[in-house]
């Protein structure tokens, strides 16, 4: 036993032991993690889960969730615009997120369920161009409908493009 190392008894990630060192004797102290009041009826449907401590439940909540938004939005493409502001329904909402320690797997699990997009269609809307005469030309954009939580694959590694190097050739 080493002073200050802690460890915690199989199957409980919620009580923990320190080992601690008073004046020359070496004795362990029981600790427990106070997770945060919750509430599974405040969660939506499917986002409960363990933290990352192992320990406290946590979800998505309900005032918290994910939602239906909307702005009104001129569309303009390739010098071209629309007569009018068109309904622009997006998502928003907070994504549920995270990374533990996984034995089974001996690495990390990770977890992400992100505000998303589940039904929408495509609008189509006719837009002026002014290139000598006056042309309208139809466009067609994704027109949001209903949003919900859903799996996102957060194991991809966002990388930045390489960049190229010149070579200098000395003369």
């Amino acid at each position: 036993m080493y002073v200050c190392e802690t460890w915690f008894p199989p199957g409980n990630m919620c009580e923990f032991y320190t080992c601690v060192k008073i004046g020359e004797t070496l004795t362990t102290i029981m600790a427990n993690t106070v997770c945060p009041h919750f509430q599974q009826s405040n969660c939506y449907l499917d986002t409960v889960q363990t933290a990352a401590n192992g320990c406290c439940k946590i979800c998505v909540e309900m005032d918290k969730g994910c939602k239906l938004g909307s702005m009104r939005q001129r569309i303009m493409h390739n010098g071209c615009h629309a007569r009018e502001d068109v309904d622009m329904p997006y998502c928003e909402g907070s994504c549920n997120t995270f990374a533990r320690y996984e034995e089974m797997a001996a690495g990390l699990e990770h977890t992400c369920a992100c505000c998303r997009e589940v039904r929408f269609s495509n609008r189509t809307v006719e837009l002026e161009c002014l290139n000598g005469d006056l042309a309208l030309v139809p466009y067609t954009y994704i027109h949001v409908e209903e949003c919900s939580y859903g799996n996102t694959n957060c194991n991809r590694v966002a990388r930045l493009p390489a960049r190229k190097r010149r070579a200098n050739i000395g003369v």
